[in-house]
């Protein structure tokens, strides 16, 4: 049995619905992430589960048109190809972009765009759209993968009571990159906010060096044109649905056990990572978890 077989069996897809989505954040040919993506996304097609593609960040390349890669596989006719497939299978499938990160990437010209806007440059049907028209697929309960990712299922509720439920799932997002060299910790808060803002319980764990986040006091600049990260959570602590955490033994490790600490944000140690894993009463009663790395 091929891998993507086995994980969509093993992980019982079919149970949590018709559908199955891919979060991808890197863009092609740099990572193979996108070649992995495009496979157990054609793998999900053979099982008879619509595809659902969301690009993030670098993920919003994945559809650009007219790719020539010379030695590596061709995403762009990739995903043309999985479009055909689902069709001729009666699925359809729906391939999202966020809308900010086309934009910043040249995606977007246009100053008024429709809700789900078609760019010249990427292929037919890769949409782009506000970041909260793909948490609405987050809404749902049908799996949902990236790069580096996981699902918790509360073992004590069967697949018919789950999708009866009324309780979104929940999410939990690992923020492992240093604040400022790269968009990965931005893109990560951007993200929960969304989540929290459509009333998915969610937490953000800062680990690894996502926890340099914490030194300082940060001072930025007006005319540095990136946002200071201390003052976003510092300023969306208090939101419902949403909370932040820092892993202690990551700072530990780096030497920042007696670090600045933010309003809101609170120290976690294993045995309470532990606990917002596994526990199905966090943040409320939740029957399914996804867990992203940013």
């Amino acid at each position: 049995m091929l891998f993507g077989d086995k994980l969509i069996v093993d992980l019982e897809a079919e149970k949590f619905g018709d559908i199955f989505g891919f979060l991808e954040m890197r863009g092609p040919y740099i990572s193979r992430t996108s070649v992995h993506c495009l496979r157990i996304l054609k793998t999900a097609v053979s099982h008879y589960l619509k595809p659902e593609l969301y690009g993030y960040l670098d993920g919003v390349h994945l559809g650009h048109d007219s790719q020539k890669p010379s030695e590596f596989e061709n995403i762009g006719e990739g995903l043309l190809d999985l479009q055909e497939s689902a069709k001729q299978k009666g699925l359809g499938s729906l391939m999202l972009a966020c809308s900010r990160c086309g934009t910043a990437r040249g995606y977007l010209k246009e100053s008024k765009l429709e809700v789900f806007h078609q760019s010249e440059d990427t292929i037919p049907s890769f949409l782009f759209c506000n970041l909260n028209r793909i948490i609405d697929r987050f809404e749902g309960k049908h799996v949902i993968l990236s790069p580096t990712s996981g699902l918790i299922r509360d073992n004590e509720m069967d697949f018919e009571d789950m999708s009866s439920s009324e309780v979104k799932p929940s999410i939990i997002i690992f923020v492992t990159h240093s604040p400022y060299g790269s968009e990965w910790t931005f893109g990560a808060i951007s993200f929960a906010l969304a989540c929290a803002n459509h009333e998915i319980a969610t937490d953000v764990v800062f680990i690894e060096d996502g926890v340099l986040l914490l030194t300082g006091p940060h001072q930025i600049t007006e005319g540095e044109g990136i946002f200071n990260l201390q003052e976003i959570i510092e300023a969306t602590c208090d939101i419902e649905n949403l909370r932040f955490f820092g892993y202690e033994p990551s700072l530990e490790m780096r030497g920042l056990s007696n670090v600045y600490m933010l309003e809101g944000l609170n120290k976690i140690k294993a045995s309470g990572l532990h606990e917002l894993l596994i526990s199905s009463q966090s943040q409320g009663k939740n029957n399914l978890k996804r867990v992203i790395f940013f």
